[in-house]
């Protein structure tokens, strides 16, 4: 049984567990892909939680690199995470030995986003400040393609991991099939500039059916992944700050959920629009990073602080059936050997009954595949002398 996730249920979401390591401002979270593990990075730490037990795992000094951003590679004791002090480049991070194993150069600004490839184990790719988008091998330094200048470029993987998205300003998404990186785009939607409200992050929802876009300003909104057309805006929240609030589809695509000021967490019906709750917190600070578990009913925010919501122990919830996949039965049966029966100390009675269950298994197989035809003076089935 699983709790089903809708408007009732994420009404009675609540704080599990706070963690302040430090005053920094957090810069980036991620999950690893089997939801077991978080890594929350600020410019001086960066830190791996398990998500089961609701502990910290281990911390890992970070003041000589700065990073702004960070992502599980598909093995849960690697991630990739920025460097905005000493250079620019992306680093591979090995959480066993905590020691840095290949160093990925290329941009000449900070790295904005960082995500790898759902389905590969070595591809990912980045997106900077110098408007740069570039593509990556896990078994090399060096990028392996650059796409067309950007400015301000954002992207995104679809959850299948065969197309991605790209976006420049607020006037332009490109949709490009993975394996066609040399061709020009599978679609393009261009938009009206817009001004007031620059585009700080885009999402693939988990369906794959409509691209999340977060702004600087007090709102969100969806497009269709198909034809770039206006699905929905999630407005009401304050971000006075004009700062780059995350936002995050839940895993059945059926609610948005936003990071605001106050420490607030805003949820909409994906839909409709309509505002389902708004989540409170002791935190008085903007809700900069906020991701939902892929695979379990939680969902983390962060600001100086890190926190893990669940549901609430008293709530009252509806459930689902989890799938169960029946186990396929042979097509020959499989003999039940009574060891209770013989003394297998005996060697000549061990080796009388080895060769009958040989002789067992050679007629059972034989009878199942060899077929004789009917006309030969046998009933069909039946096995012919030799």
């Amino acid at each position: 049984m699983k709790i089903k996730l809708n408007g009732q249920a994420l009404r009675q979401f609540g704080v599990a567990k706070i963690f302040q390591e430090s005053d920094e401002q957090k810069q980036s979270i991620s999950f690893s892909q089997d939801g077991q593990r978080l890594a929350v990075c600020d410019h001086q730490n960066m830190i791996i939680y398990s998500c089961t037990a609701l502990t910290q795992v281990c911390q890992v000094l970070m003041h000589q690199y700065h990073p702004e951003s960070v992502c599980f590679t598909p093995q849960t004791d690697q991630l990739l995470h920025s460097s905005t002090r000493v250079d620019f480049a992306i680093r591979c991070l090995d959480l066993g030995s905590r020691q840095h194993v290949r160093l990925f150069s290329g941009h000449t600004d900070k790295v904005r986003c960082l995500s790898f490839q759902p389905g590969s184990e070595n591809n990912f790719m980045s997106a900077g400040k110098d408007n740069k988008v570039l593509m990556w091998d896990l078994r090399t330094s060096g990028y392996t393609k650059q796409l067309g200048k950007m400015e301000s470029p954002l992207f995104a993987y679809d959850p299948a991991g065969l197309v991605f998205a790209t976006s420049s300003r607020t006037e332009r998404i490109e949709i490009f099939d993975v394996r066609m990186l040399s061709e020009k785009p599978c679609q393009k939607f261009t938009y009206m500039l817009n001004t007031l409200a620059n585009w700080t992050q885009l999402q693939f929802a988990p369906d794959g059916k409509t691209i999340l876009l977060a702004t600087d300003y007090s709102w969100c909104f969806s497009v269709d992944a198909f034809n770039g057309g206006f699905c929905q805006a999630f407005t009401g929240y304050a971000n006075d700050e004009h700062l780059p609030l995350q936002v995050s589809y839940t895993p059945d695509s059926q609610f948005v959920l936003s990071g605001a000021d106050g420490g607030r967490v805003h949820v909409w019906d994906a839909s409709s629009g309509q505002l389902v709750a708004v989540l409170l917190s002791i935190s008085i600070y903007p809700v900069s990073c906020l991701q939902f578990n892929p695979k379990t009913a939680m969902f983390v925010s962060s600001d100086v602080m890190t926190l893990f919501w669940l549901p609430k122990a008293d709530g009252q919830y509806d459930f689902v059936e989890e799938e169960t996949h029946a186990q396929p039965q042979s097509a020959i049966d499989v003999p039940t050997i009574d060891l209770t029966i013989t003394d297998d100390s005996d060697p000549e009675v061990v080796q009388i009954n080895r060769q009958q269950i040989r002789r067992n298994r050679v007629k059972r197989r034989l009878s199942h595949w060899r077929r004789v035809p009917v006309g030969n003076g046998l009933e069909e089935g039946e096995l012919a002398d030799n």
